[in-house]
């Protein structure tokens, strides 16, 4: 949906491209960082045991970066939908403006035909 808006917004000449860029540079680099964590993350071993040998256990390491990723992914999700938010703002703004002249219009031609009339 965000792409949608900014393929939109961009195509109507309405984007501010500070917005813009920050909105694409933020949403790769917490894919990446999403990705990154995956890959670092240890995979779920039934015979975990836990040594405290001045290391994190693989359980509270494999915990620690699943909670980092799901904290990065609410993340992400919650900067989709308040780009969301505002792309549709932007647009229904633009709708309203470009409207706001055609009923001033129409309104002036009826007014004129009612004047012309009577």
């Amino acid at each position: 949906m965000p792409f949608l808006i900014q393929s939109v917004i961009r195509k109507l000449d309405l984007r501010n491209t500070i917005i813009a860029i920050s909105h694409i540079v933020l949403s790769l680099t917490l894919l990446i960082g999403i990705t990154f964590i995956f890959s670092v993350n240890p995979s779920i071993n039934i015979d975990w045991q836990s040594d405290y040998n001045g290391e994190l256990s693989t359980f509270i390491k494999w915990s620690y970066y699943n909670e980092m990723c799901i904290t990065l992914f609410n993340i992400f999700i919650g900067l989709q939908f308040v780009y969301c938010i505002y792309g549709s703002k932007v647009l229904i703004s633009n709708y309203i403006l470009s409207r706001k002249p055609a009923i001033t219009q129409h309104e002036f031609e009826n007014d004129l035909a009612m004047q012309m009339a009577g």
